[in-house]
């Protein structure tokens, strides 16, 4: 018996990063839904079972940090964010919201899919996976320098390479 493709739900406001992620996930053996805005993420959501959820921080009508609060309340999926708010406070409040990993833009597509696939697979062999340093969440307050100190997490684009911005 042929196994379902895993779904993904994409949240993202920018309709070019939206639909180049949503194309790099089907080539690899995913659906993929995708909304441009943090109320549509959410009444979809309910409606779905996705393996995984993309949310960028920056999505309209319902933030991205607020969209994965309200997620994080209702199920346990992996939730991946993805930001080009890279400085500050921005690893404490992802973590803080119930986020299992974070993608600073603009990021190699190679290790967005193997934090994805990660991710999906709950491999603990992958660098962000759930049971990784940087993916556990506790009730005391998360490890910010697992996130940093994660190369997946905050590796700057390679030259060369292809890249979401």
């Amino acid at each position: 018996m042929v196994e379902p493709a895993r779904l993904v739900l994409i949240v993202e406001d920018d309709f070019a990063n939206n639909e180049l992620m949503s194309e790099v996930l089907k080539i690899h053996g995913f659906r993929v839904e995708g909304v441009q805005d943090g109320q549509d993420a959410l009444d979809l959501f309910e409606k779905i079972d996705p393996s995984l959820v993309i949310i960028d921080i920056g999505v309209p009508t319902v933030d991205g940090l607020e969209v994965c609060r309200r997620m994080r309340m209702e199920s346990q999926v992996p939730i991946l964010m993805v930001t080009g708010r890279a400085g500050g406070n921005t690893a404490n409040s992802i973590l803080e919201a119930g986020a299992d990993a974070y993608l600073a833009k603009p990021f190699d597509i190679e290790e967005f899919l193997r934090l994805v696939e990660g991710l999906v697979d709950g491999s603990s062999d992958s660098p962000s996976g759930p049971g990784s340093p940087s993916c556990e969440r506790s009730s005391d307050a998360p490890d910010i320098t697992t996130i940093y100190d994660h190369p997946s997490a905050v590796r700057q684009q390679p030259a060369g390479s292809i890249a979401f911005a």
